[in-house]
């Protein structure tokens, strides 16, 4: 007969071999979450109190994902149920360039995928995440500031 500290500690056990595994899941899981550009220059870094913290590696990037933060929270919600998570986080790496690349001014311009190569999901959840969404920013002068940029930014680029 098995005591109960040993049936406590096999439950226990695998339980937390459970949550270990999701949680490697999810740390593992940015790529196909934020799309190839974006995860690029950026990571998960923990996960505490149920938000999610993200570094990346250039000012830039941290107002990109900023504006997708709805996109990406959902999408992690989605992927990862049993996974409570209210919100998410971002800041700039200690390290700077050791999220994965140095920081490519051009690119930072870019956040849309134009390589053939990738499948088709990838392409999808990167070009719906480049989408600006404007409509959230409440204060209009500066949503028209932002506009105004991105504009200066698309002319000097095509």
């Amino acid at each position: 007969m098995r005591k109960a500290g040993d049936i406590l500690s096999a439950f226990f056990d695998e339980r937390l071999s459970k949550k270990g595994q999701t949680y490697s899941a999810l740390f593992k899981s940015w790529q196909q979450i934020a799309g190839d550009q974006i995860s690029a220059h950026s990571r998960i870094v923990e996960l505490e109190r149920n938000i999610l913290f993200v570094e990346a590696d250039h000012p830039g990037w941290i107002m990109i994902l900023q504006s997708k933060e709805q996109d990406l929270l959902n999408r992690v919600r989605r992927s990862f149920p049993d996974l409570i998570i209210n919100g998410i986080s971002f800041r700039l790496s200690k390290m700077r360039g050791s999220t994965q690349n140095n920081v490519d001014e051009n690119t930072m311009s870019k956040v849309s995928v134009n390589d053939n190569s990738l499948n088709s999901e990838v392409v999808l959840q990167t070009q719906e995440l480049s989408k600006p969404n404007y409509e959230r920013i409440q204060d209009p002068q500066f949503r028209e500031a932002l506009m105004r940029l991105e504009q200066s930014i698309r002319s000097r680029h095509t």
